[in-house]
């Protein structure tokens, strides 16, 4: 029984969580990039700014408060993607 369990919980270890409340949200080679409040962005924007000025502003779509560096890519992404077919899901 003792090793049942541990083979077990050795192949969860080695293969990662697939339960329900871990949704795997990009594919192996995708990285997920969160917003300040902790939402994921869409992994075909790609990755957000690394540079960003210090002020402080509100983030549309509900990605929080962060730099406006952040807002304007939100911003020209949204627009990217509607423009390609990609409508934002709220």
């Amino acid at each position: 029984m003792n090793m049942a369990l541990s083979t077990l919980l050795l192949i969860f270890y080695l293969t990662g969580c697939c339960c329900w409340q871990c949704p795997r949200i990009a594919g192996p080679c995708e990285a997920v990039h969160l917003s300040p409040s902790g939402k994921a962005f869409p992994t075909h924007w790609g990755k957000p700014p690394e540079i960003q000025t210090k002020d402080y502003v509100p983030l549309p779509y509900g990605y929080g408060h962060g730099s406006s560096t952040l807002y304007h890519w939100i911003v020209a992404s949204v627009a990217e993607g509607c423009r390609a077919g990609r409508p934002l899901l709220k």
